[in-house]
């Protein structure tokens, strides 16, 4: 399975943001020779599928490559490459391929797959440090051994080896039992020392199952929070948060919080990024100018204060909730909308509707624009207006057409109803859970 693809579909991975297919896979040709030109979209999906190889072009050169070349090669995969990948991904880059390498059957264990410095299979956890040669010598291997035509299941084969080195897996140690599964391997890195028994094992289970069984009777009647202990966990897994549930969600081990989201048929949530809801932030910002639910002006104030509702903690939201969710204000405009609903989705959803209506186009304003004036944001406190906003997402989210055309409902994650939100920081990762829920792949 180990070819050329997965070298660069797990870069491809790993990528800085707005980096493409087309220029990473153009990269990693012209490692080769600095002939190559920039290839087409089409012609770099092919190849970091797996369905397709290189030209032939590229097979004449590395038939001739010589050592003589590894040098200029490393050098280019530090300066041209290497800086494509996020800083905090690297390492896992690393591990990802060569679990792949380990685990791939039809790599003998004494074939060289590193060429530059001519480590074997079996040593590649004990040698393979340098990320630069590392890179250059693999994709050396992979040209001249391997085919890229592996039936387009790169991307799948090179998420699972990602998911499982950010989950902690680590690459095997030369004597270790390569045909072991991957439970018993996880379950081993719990063991204080290396050479598990089986009972030890059974013990290591036991206790998962304990530690999972004793959260969900703590926690029965809040259910519907763990989607949100989930988004806590990945956001601020080191914050010591109001509500305990969440504290204790993020204090569990990985194994165990697996275990909570089985018994209680919750869908897991793979975030991979420190900071990814800016990223989702600046998707909603674009989505608020295409489907014009305000003024440009108030996009900036979202992006500002927004996320200030986490400064709040354990203030209660139970005002606002009541206050946005029923307004207290209405105009001859909004009694103009054929279905109105008394809140801010509806009033949300009414617009986007009735905006494609010659009746109304004309006449309608924005939701946002209605709203800072009305409930006056520009005067507000921080507490309300952060508030506000978090609520006016959520809403214009439930509204939008679905982006992902792979989902068929919205609420893909169970995850509590606005009424039962309690805080200001219930309310921020409800907000998080609901941009995932968008955005998210």
């Amino acid at each position: 399975m180990f070819c050329i693809g997965c070298i660069i579909r797990v870069v491809y991975e790993c990528r800085v943001r707005g980096n493409t297919q087309a220029k990473i896979v153009s990269r990693f040709l012209q490692s080769i020779d600095s002939k190559c030109e920039e290839i087409s979209n089409e012609a770099a999906s092919h190849i970091i599928q797996g369905v397709k190889n290189p030209s032939i072009y590229v097979k004449d050169v590395i038939a001739d490559y010589s050592s003589d070349s590894y040098p200029n090669l490393v050098a280019f995969f530090r300066n041209n490459i290497v800086n494509l990948i996020k800083e905090n991904d690297r390492n896992h880059v690393r591990d990802a391929l060569i679990l792949m390498i380990q685990e791939d059957p039809e790599i003998e264990e004494d074939t060289i797959v590193e060429l530059i410095s001519e480590i074997k299979k079996r040593d590649l956890s004990n040698k393979a440090d340098d990320l630069d040669t590392f890179l250059a010598g693999t994709f050396l291997y992979a040209l001249k051994n391997t085919t890229n035509k592996t039936g387009g299941k790169v991307k799948d084969f090179a998420q699972e080896y990602l998911k499982r080195v950010r989950e902690g897996a680590k690459p095997i140690n030369t004597g270790h039992n390569v045909n072991a599964t991957e439970e018993e391997a996880n379950l081993k890195q719990e063991m204080p020392m290396s050479g598990s028994t089986n009972r030890e094992i059974d013990l290591i289970k036991e206790s998962i199952e304990s530690e999972a069984a004793v959260f969900c009777m703590n926690y029965e009647d809040k259910r519907d929070y763990i989607a949100l202990c989930q988004i806590v966990s990945f956001t601020n897994p080191l914050k010591k948060h109001y509500r305990k549930m969440y504290n204790d969600f993020c204090l569990s081990k990985k194994s165990v919080r697996n275990r909570i989201l089985e018994l209680n048929e919750v869908k897991e949530i793979n975030i991979y990024e420190k900071d990814w809801w800016e990223g989702y932030i600046a998707l909603f910002l674009n989505d608020y100018k295409e489907y014009g639910l305000g003024d440009d002006k108030y996009a900036y104030s979202i992006g500002q204060f927004f996320p200030r509702l986490l400064n709040y903690g354990d203030a209660p939201v139970e005002q606002y909730l009541q206050y946005y969710i029923r307004p207290q204000v209405e105009t001859p405009l909004m009694k103009s909308l054929p279905n109105f609903k008394y809140d801010i989705s509806g009033f949300i959803n009414e617009y986007m509707r009735s905006r494609k209506l010659e009746k109304y186009k004309d006449d309608l304003e924005p939701p946002m624009d209605f709203l800072w004036r009305e409930l006056n944001f520009a005067e507000c406190d921080e507490l309300t207006l952060s508030a506000s906003l978090a609520l006016f997402i959520i809403g214009a989210c439930s509204s939008m057409p679905l982006k992902n055309e792979d989902k068929n409902g919205f609420l893909v994650y169970s995850g509590p109803g606005l009424h039962e939100l309690e805080t200001a920081e219930d309310l921020f990762y409800m907000t998080l859970l609901t941009l995932y829920e968008t955005y998210g792949n």
